[in-house]
């Protein structure tokens, strides 16, 4: 079993990490909170990304859509292949049979989106003003939580996950943590890599009942 460079200190970014449900589960409210508060001006930035499978089920290419919005910072990747029918986090992409070639593909669109962020990131102020309301916001719903310490926002994050994260998870993540380390070094520099502790079967487990954070 590959096992991947596990480090907690969110300082370092060339590291796997692992991430809590709880936090991955704040992260995905926290989004909703914003999007909503901005649904009069928020603009979507959506990216296709197509992968390859090489499934004895399913030899044909899979299109893959990378959807991230003005404030969700984060995306969900889900190595699971055919488990995936059962059920996944909310916002999650199935990206099955993961390797080298797949990490490149989504680092070349991580870094089209971290584009198109820095792009729009020339905010108005009233824009700005909106923001600030977010913020305190979601401070307040910090407040009201189990005060997590979240992922900073000064990085986009990558949180791989499968059914128990044991092998394909976390595998992924070490195979997309050094794919970057070799082909796009200087994006270390922002972003982080986590797998999630449990997978979906830990998920879906302690979240069963917030319909609003998972599908199906």
């Amino acid at each position: 079993m590959l096992k991947p460079e596990v480090n907690n200190n969110n300082n370092n970014a060339a590291t796997v990490q692992v991430m809590e449900r709880d936090t991955l589960k704040e992260m995905i409210l926290q989004t909703a909170l914003s999007s909503s508060s901005l649904s009069s001006n928020a603009n979507a930035t959506t990216t296709n990304s197509t992968t390859n499978t090489s499934s004895t089920n399913n030899a044909n290419a899979t299109t893959t859509t990378l959807t991230t919005t003005t404030q969700q910072n984060f995306i969900i990747i889900d190595v699971r292949d055919a488990d995936f029918e059962g059920g996944n986090i909310k916002h999650a992409i199935n990206i099955p049979y993961f390797d080298e070639n797949k990490a490149i593909e989504l680092a070349n669109k991580i870094i089209e989106i971290l584009n198109e962020k820095e792009n729009n990131s020339l905010q108005t102020t009233r824009a700005k003003k909106q923001l600030l309301l977010i913020q305190q916001l979601q401070k307040n719903s910090l407040q009201k939580s189990s005060q997590l310490l979240l992922p900073s926002q000064q990085y986009f994050t990558i949180i791989f996950h499968c059914y128990y994260c044991r092998m394909r998870g976390p595998t992924a993540s070490k195979c997309f943590l050094e794919t970057i380390q070799k082909n796009f070094p200087d994006l270390l520099k922002k972003i982080k890599i986590y797998y999630l502790k449990g997978g979906w079967s830990g998920w879906k487990k302690q979240f069963k009942h917030l319909l609003k954070i998972q599908n199906n």
